[in-house]
């Protein structure tokens, strides 16, 4: 998501997804999580979106779905 040559991206219940990943993000993104994910838990989530905000240039969608686990998408 780093890359000049992604225009867009969308991650479904993210793994190994990390807080220095977001921080390059420079394309669009989608975030889609599960409320109960011990690889991605909430939390992560939540930091993950309060960086995405703080970048008034990228255009970002977070959220958490309540009541489904990782892999809920598949």
């Amino acid at each position: 998501m780093s890359h000049d040559y992604i225009q867009a991206a969308v991650l479904l219940h993210p793994s190994l997804v990390t807080v220095d990943d977001i921080k390059e993000v420079k394309a669009p993104i989608a975030i889609l999580a599960a409320e109960i994910d011990p690889i991605s838990p909430p939390e992560l989530i939540k930091q993950l979106e309060e960086i995405l905000s703080s970048k008034p240039k990228v255009d970002s969608f977070v959220k958490i779905f309540a009541g489904v686990e990782h892999g809920w998408t598949v």
